[in-house]
């Protein structure tokens, strides 16, 4: 993303549905994290926008980024 903005081919880039499936995105891209949800670009988060909170649509990455969540919150609880 920062390339693309450095070198003039976009004015701004977004990552939005990448961080609703995975809302610790920039901390897994930066270590590599093995586990870590990822978007499938169903657009389906899109869809519901107007009406209904912003969620991953699908329930396979929902339960993943939920479970990571999950595991963050018992390693800071500590």
């Amino acid at each position: 993303m920062e390339a693309a903005v450095d070198g003039g081919k976009a004015d701004a880039v977004s990552a939005a549905r990448a961080m609703i499936a995975d809302p610790y995105l920039y901390r897994n891209v930066l270590d590599e994290a093995a586990d870590r949800p990822v978007c499938g670009y169903c657009n389906g988060c899109i869809a519901r926008f107007g009406g209904l909170p912003v969620d991953c649509c699908s329930d396979e990455i929902r339960h993943d980024r939920d479970a990571m969540i999950a595991r963050h919150r018992a390693r800071t609880a500590d």
